[in-house]
């Protein structure tokens, strides 16, 4: 089978800009943090801006998306018969569990609440942490099932 140029270009794209600008970002780049950011990030404002909703959204996890863009990307190009979208909704129940993770972890290290504004887990992983698993299965248990996933 011949390769999927297309989506081995925006995987690319994506997967660069991503790494370029999670890599560059400075707390002080955002303009959620001041009314006057610093603007010497190297995607501009919207990837400064992108890489901070990244952060509240998802946390630590938005690391794996680079990750698993340049992995589309090899997919893309090397077996395509393997791109499906069953191997995308795997990438993303991995970013979701990773976030749900976070959280536990964040309670054994600490964090720095400006880099990460909702934490480690992000608004999600606190969302599943603490609105509904956290009670039923604590630490181990959450551990456990979504480690799993």
């Amino acid at each position: 089978m011949r390769p999927n140029w297309l989506v081995a270009a925006i995987c690319f794209f994506l997967g660069t800009f991503l790494t370029i600008a999670l890599i560059s970002y400075r707390v002080t780049q955002s303009s959620r943090y001041q009314t006057s950011p610093t603007p010497n990030h190297l995607t501009g404002s919207w990837g400064a801006l992108f890489v901070w909703a990244l952060y509240y959204m998802f946390g630590i996890s938005v690391w794996l998306l680079p990750v698993f863009l340049y992995w589309t990307l090899y997919l893309a190009l090397r077996n395509v018969r393997r791109l499906v979208a069953t191997r995308v909704a795997a990438m993303g129940i991995c970013v979701v569990s990773a976030s749900g993770m976070a959280p536990i972890l964040e309670k054994i290290l600490g964090v720095d609440h400006d880099f990460f504004p909702q934490g480690l887990g992000g608004h999600l992983g606190n969302f599943i942490l603490y609105n509904h698993l956290h009670g039923p299965l604590g630490d181990l248990g959450l551990c456990l099932l979504l480690g799993t996933t």
